[in-house]
């Protein structure tokens, strides 16, 4: 066992018939790993990380769990029986080469994220998906007929940016989507069977029917709030908000889940679009989501007409009322009224005073809220 907070390196790692390791710490394999005994078993826990510098090989009815970080430069399973299990939503395996799924063996992905430069499945190998698992690659290879196997009546994805070889059927179930990245090419597009694919493809992972990462933005104060959420594993998160024209402007990319923005940060326009992409390990973009958000409103009140003769008219678009201060032209304050958000008109001030009843000449109204603060000053004239 490799204890939680532990760092351990080693050159090889040799299990023995039906042998056990666990994985809480992190362990760094600065060789191949290749376990060959019968019944041995390789758990790594949530929190854990495996780093196997050269290739991984699983050999005959050897299982490898994975529910924390997996990697590997490639990743084989050649024996009969031998099994690699991705399990949770924060299981993640990452391998900067190939992973070879050979007959009789099975990858099983559930709820997890799986990157690999190249996946290859073979003659009667499986990999199976369930609940939301995503397997993210550059190149895709299919030898034998239903490689892709979906359990559970969730979707499952597949997201790919290079080249797809179908040399046979991939998968009798409509629940698997496939993203195929602008530029990516396939052979023999019908031998995906029921899968269904989305072409010149940008969402990754989140090519899914399901919220794979959603995003939410409400005003603190001087600051614009932003919380996200990602149902799969992502590594990373950037964060952009829309310009004018069109343009997506980077404001940050880190860990997270949530960022404060100060709103002098942010282009002035009538209203800000923003959004947050999730990031693979290899800085590979899964998915996208966007939150919109009206600017500051620009408060705006009218008082009309002038001249005026029994009634003022006013419109208001703040959600606070307004008192309107009404002075004669020797400063002398008549009387005050407050109005709430809309439109609408008066005759009188809460005073009794009837508008019609004011003598002709100019008057001023000054308009404040209820804390004092002045919104707009008005100048009249009273008609006879």
């Amino acid at each position: 066992c490799v204890p939680t907070g532990e760092i351990l390196t080693v050159s090889e790692v040799d299990l023995k018939k039906d042998a056990t390791l666990i994985v809480c710490g992190t362990l760094i394999i600065r060789g191949d790993f290749s376990p060959n005994a019968n019944g041995a078993n390789f758990w790594v826990t949530p929190g854990g990380s495996v780093t196997v510098q050269g290739n991984t090989n699983l050999n005959a009815w050897v299982n490898l769990y994975n529910f924390g970080t997996f990697s590997a430069s490639n990743l084989n399973l050649n024996g009969g029986n031998a099994a690699f299990w991705n399990i949770g939503t924060g299981a993640q395996v990452n391998v900067s080469g190939t992973i070879n799924v050979n007959a009789a063996t099975q990858f099983i992905n559930h709820q997890g994220l799986v990157s690999a430069a190249q996946l290859t499945l073979n003659g009667t190998a499986t990999a199976c998906l369930s609940a939301g698992a995503c397997l993210s690659v550059t190149n895709f290879t299919s030898n034998g007929n239903g490689a892709v196997q979906v359990t559970g009546g969730s979707p499952v994805a597949l997201s790919f940016t290079g080249h797809a070889t179908l040399n046979s059927q991939v998968t009798s179930s409509s629940q698997l989507f496939v993203c195929q990245a602008p530029g990516a090419t396939v052979n023999n597009p019908t031998n995906w069977g029921a899968a269904q694919v989305t072409q010149n493809c940008t969402s990754g992972c989140g090519v899914l029917p399901v919220k794979a990462l959603t995003l939410a933005a409400t005003r603190e104060g001087d600051q614009i709030l932003l919380k996200w959420r990602c149902s799969f594993s992502c590594a990373r998160f950037r964060v952009e908000v829309e310009a004018r024209g069109g343009e997506k402007v980077p404001l940050w990319e880190g860990p997270g889940t949530a960022l404060a923005i100060a709103k002098g940060l942010l282009p002035s326009q009538p209203s800000w679009t923003f959004w947050v992409v999730g990031l693979g390990p290899q800085g590979q973009e899964l998915a996208r989501a966007k939150a919109s958000l009206p600017a500051e409103p620009v408060l705006s009140l009218r008082l009309f007409p002038s001249p005026f003769a029994e009634s003022l008219s006013y419109t208001w678009n703040g959600e606070e009322p307004v008192v309107l201060h009404l002075f004669s032209a020797a400063g002398q304050e008549l009387g005050q009224l407050q109005v709430s958000g809309g439109a609408g008109h008066f005759q009188t001030l809460e005073n009794g005073i009837a508008l019609a009843s004011l003598p002709k000449g100019f008057y001023l109204v000054r308009a404040t809220l209820p804390s004092g603060q002045l919104i707009a000053t008005f100048p009249l004239i009273k008609a006879e």
